[in-house]
């Protein structure tokens, strides 16, 4: 469920940053000026901190994984082990 949800919001903010590179590359591709590339600038220093962020979140998730305690995480298996 956490997975699920780092996963929804990184999405939301690639999608919004896809929607303003479109628009960029729409107007390079028109002409090209300063304030142009103040904005191609701007986009690729949030996708930088996006993909670090991103980073971070799967080593985090990696590293949960490999944890042996996270296995008690996994109530199911837990409770099917214990004699109840």
């Amino acid at each position: 469920m956490i997975f699920q949800a780092a996963a929804a919001i990184k999405r939301r903010e690639v999608a919004a940053i896809a929607a303003d590179a479109k628009d960029v590359l729409g107007s390079v591709r028109r002409s090209l000026s300063s304030r142009l590339l103040k904005r191609v600038l701007a986009l690729k220093k949030r996708l930088a901190e996006l993909l670090t962020a991103v980073s971070g979140c799967r080593n985090a998730f990696e590293e949960a994984q490999e944890d042996e305690l996270m296995a008690l995480m996994y109530l199911t298996a837990l409770k099917a082990n214990t004699a109840i």
